[in-house]
């Protein structure tokens, strides 16, 4: 019974076994080769391994009012997305939000709500710039492009969630502030090769086990 057990335990590790999302979100200090100066930087997201959602983050500057934070991403952006660095092409983001951060001093102050923009799904390799448009339409980039106007990742601190801020700036308006955040996609719908093998090794170790089992039973009878 022990091995059913541990073979059992076995199988449904080895189902498991998939590789953790990571991402690295690298710099690229200005030079003034593009006359930007040399105050801020271009930055990028890069998969490093495993697959999972990439988002936005609103900054949170008031942990007490909700109506005080004038800074969150939906009162500040018209449009998002990112920039496929192998294909040159401008995606929309899916408009999919959820929550990353909640708080609540006391029963008399609102919940604060953090939240965050799905950019899209990624896996290892893929290479991607965060591009968004304020309200009067006009966007920026993390990467160099035509769009381009001061921009910097890591350089403005963090907000009251401790979330590491981008920035980026606009002719005429306002910066805009946000983070990135990043998880592991859910697992659904047909089981990958991979794991189609690692069941089929599993139930095929465990049978094998069982009828081992069952001819030691009917030596004993």
């Amino acid at each position: 019974m022990k091995k059913i057990l541990s073979l059992l335990f076995l199988a449904v590790l080895s189902s498991s076994l998939f590789a953790a999302f990571q991402y690295d979100i690298v710099t690229d200090p200005y030079v003034n080769a593009h006359y930007e100066g040399t105050d801020g930087n271009y930055f990028t997201v890069n998969i490093t391994s495993g697959t999972g959602d990439l988002y936005i983050v609103d900054k949170i500057n008031n942990k007490f009012s909700m109506s005080g934070n004038n800074e969150i991403l939906s009162k500040v952006m018209s449009d998002y997305g990112y920039i496929d660095l192998q294909t040159g092409d401008y995606i929309q983001g899916t408009g999919e939000t959820i929550i990353t951060n909640e708080y609540q001093y006391n029963q008399w102050n609102d919940n604060i709500v953090q939240t965050a923009y799905k950019l899209g799904t990624f896996s290892e390799g893929d290479s991607i710039g965060v591009w968004i448009a304020n309200k009067n339409g006009n966007l920026n980039t993390s990467v160099y492009t035509e769009f381009s106007h001061y921009g910097s990742y890591g350089l403005d601190g963090t907000d009251l969630f401790g979330t590491v801020l981008a920035e980026f700036d606009y002719q005429g308006s306002s910066p805009i502030f946000f983070g990135l955040y990043g998880e592991a996609s859910t697992f659904s719908g047909q089981p990958l090769p991979g794991m189609l093998a690692s069941f089929l090794l599993g139930g095929s170790v465990l049978g094998m086990a069982g009828l081992s089992k069952k001819k030691k039973e009917r030596k004993t009878e």
